[in-house]
């Protein structure tokens, strides 16, 4: 498995950052600073984009104006922003740049549909944080060529977050609260 890996806003790379330094494994591509870079996997033809935060806010539309470099094989972007302080982006753009497929970070809540052909994608994060992440959360699985791209959602969040309204008009007691909470 190849793994490409790159440093979003919370985990950018820092003057003292362990990323300066850190020995990844041969498979894995960690994109080292926020210059646009493209590496090329050779046995499967496929061209990966991505560049990683080395501050916490980036203000700049910076995927706006790129386009794959031409030539044969599948061109990938991995891109983590979405609003005014981590890296604005006009979707249409981006969607409209030239790459097979457009794999999104930054916004925890997913934001795809598994009609055939959809090319740009934010998965959302893999399990919730929080009560602040509602619904289902997992990964994408795909399957991307030239001329089709296959999507799939599959969960793995083990748990999920929900709201529930509870009438607590009638209840008198902490005791009563939670029998109701466990009834629900």
């Amino acid at each position: 498995t190849r793994v490409y890996l790159m440093a979003g806003n919370h985990d950018y790379i820092k003057a003292d950052s362990f990323y300066r330094d850190f020995q990844w494994e041969k498979n894995v591509t960690f994109f080292k600073n926020e210059q646009l870079t493209c590496v090329k996997d050779e046995k499967l033809d496929v061209y990966v984009y991505g560049l990683s935060y080395e501050h916490q806010e980036i203000e700049n539309p910076l995927y706006d104006s790129i386009h794959p470099a031409a030539g044969e094989g599948v061109h990938i972007l991995l891109a983590h922003g979405g609003d005014a302080k981590h890296i604005p982006m006009n979707i249409k753009s981006i969607a409209a740049s030239g790459f097979d497929y457009i794999a999104l970070g930054h916004i925890h809540k997913a934001d795809y549909n598994t009609e055939e052909n959809q090319r740009i994608v934010y998965p959302g994060s893999t399990i919730s944080m929080g009560f602040d992440e509602l619904g289902k959360h997992g990964v994408i699985l795909g399957e991307i060529d030239k001329e089709k791209v296959k999507l799939e959602f599959l969960s793995i969040d083990r748990k999920e977050f929900v709201e529930r309204k509870i009438d607590v008009t009638n209840i008198a007691s902490v005791e009563e609260l939670i029998e109701k909470i466990d009834e629900e």
